[in-house]
């Protein structure tokens, strides 16, 4: 099973880094730095996300979205102006607020040497790409729409930017994880008591269809395979 920094790695015929450099003017090593800043927080966000029966049908609606595979098979997709403005979608729901994303970029922007505000340009498409290599990795599975519990949770509908999971966010104290008030995250494992937080699945009471999508997602959403 995939992880994010192995889809990022794999996007666009292996070059995402090197393209995302070009399309920001940075240096292969700073585009490099920049995403590995990012995909600890972008993990955190999508595996709250996917906790909450809501939020799960919204990943299901944003992986049949065409416009993310197409940004994690060509760099093209990635700079299409329409990637941008639904990859932004994507981030304002799973951090909630431009406060929350701004945290986020702060805290990479310490941890990468990358100024927050470029960071801020790149998380919007890396969200994208994730999602569409997300999409692309499913295809094994037989597709989204065969996703365990895919049919348990009726219709879905895309990200629409509504408040995420991050509200009440905190930077974790180390540069490289991100800890979530509510989420039982403690500095350095922002996942432990992950299956108990509030609005999410309560334990004991998921759909089995539901709880085997859920872990499908969840392997691949962790940034590095455990």
């Amino acid at each position: 099973m995939f992880n994010l920094y192995q889809i990022v790695q794999g996007a666009q015929g292996g070059q995402a880094i090197n393209h995302l450099a070009r399309q920001f003017e940075l240096s292969t090593d700073e585009a490099g730095k920049a995403v590995n800043s990012l995909i600890p927080a972008l993990s955190s966000a999508f595996l709250a996300k996917a906790s909450q029966p809501a939020g799960y049908a919204e990943i299901l609606a944003a992986l049949n979205d065409d416009q993310h595979r197409q940004a994690y098979a060509q760099a093209a997709g990635a700079e299409n102006p329409f990637t941008r403005r639904k990859g932004a979608a994507i981030v304002a729901g799973l951090f909630g607020s431009d406060e929350v994303t701004a945290q986020v970029a702060e805290q990479a922007a310490r941890f990468s040497g990358v100024p927050a505000p470029k960071l801020l340009e790149i998380l919007p498409v890396l969200a994208s790409i994730i999602v569409g290599g997300t999409a692309a990795a499913l295809q094994g599975l037989g597709g989204w729409a065969d996703l365990p519990g895919a049919k348990d949770l009726g219709g879905v509908k895309s990200f629409g930017g509504a408040a995420g999971p991050f509200t009440g966010f905190a930077a974790g104290p180390n540069t490289a994880t991100f800890t979530v008030p509510g989420f039982g995250g403690a500095a350095g494992n922002p996942f432990a008591g992950f299956a108990a937080a509030p609005g999410g699945f309560p334990q004991g009471a998921v759909p089995p269809a539901v709880q085997a999508g859920w872990d499908a997602l969840a392997k691949m959403f962790q940034p590095k395979s455990g």
